[in-house]
Order: structure tokens, then sequence, then C-alpha cells
């Protein structure tokens, strides 16, 4: 929690001072909305690995990064596979199934309701 005390109380005030510099300086007015100049922080907000770890995990159960992008962070090589995104549903690919509800009750269920509201309506 030091590290982030002193990020937040007398680090990150300088650093966004350097990028503003930077951005102002070195990237033209033109192209300014779509360079950004940052300082990597990431190291500062290092906590015990256990956190890192909740962190991580956290991260690829809710679908906000892939096992290959925290692969990427740490410095590994990523994995075959490891570029499709996860959500929290016992841990299956985001874009399976399970998680549309895709099994062949369900759909049938659908299309009988469809076809019941449509001779009603």
């Amino acid at each position: 929690m030091s590290n982030v005390s002193f990020l937040t109380d007398t680090l990150q005030p300088i650093l966004r001072q350097i990028e503003t510099e930077f951005r102002a300086k070195l990237i033209a007015n033109p192209v300014a909305h779509v360079y950004r100049i940052r300082f990597d922080r990431a190291a500062l907000y290092q906590t015990d690995l256990t956190t890192q770890m909740a962190y991580y995990k956290g991260q690829i159960e809710s679908g906000l990064k892939t096992p290959n992008e925290i692969r990427m962070m740490q410095g590994d090589a990523p994995l075959p596979g490891g570029d499709v995104a996860f959500i929290s549903c016992n841990v299956a690919p985001i874009n399976s199934a399970k998680i549309k509800g895709e099994t062949a009750s369900i759909i049938e269920d659908e299309k009988w309701r469809y076809q019941s509201y449509s001779k009603k309506g």
C-alpha cells in the first residue's frame, strides 16, 4: 500500500505533467486524438502473489482479459487457444453454446413459442 500511496500523492502528478508535455511537443495536433503517451504504472501496483493471482483470475472470469493478455503482462509466451475470452459460468468460452443457451430443448421451446405467438397475431 505504500507504493500506491507514493504513486497517488507524489508520482502521479509529475507523470501526468510529463505525459502532457510529451503529447504537446511530440505529437502533431491533427493526430493528437489518435496517439497517447502514457507511463506504465503497473509495477507500482504489484502486490503479493495471492492478491495478484486473484486479480488476474477475476479479469479472466469476467471476460475483461484473455489468458494470453495476462501472460503477455507477465512476460510469458502465449498459449494456443489463449486468445479466447471467458466469462464466469464454470469458466466457459464467451461464445460457447452453453453461454448462449443454445441447447436443443431451448431452441425447440423458442420455435414453439414463436409459432404460437405468430398464430395469435
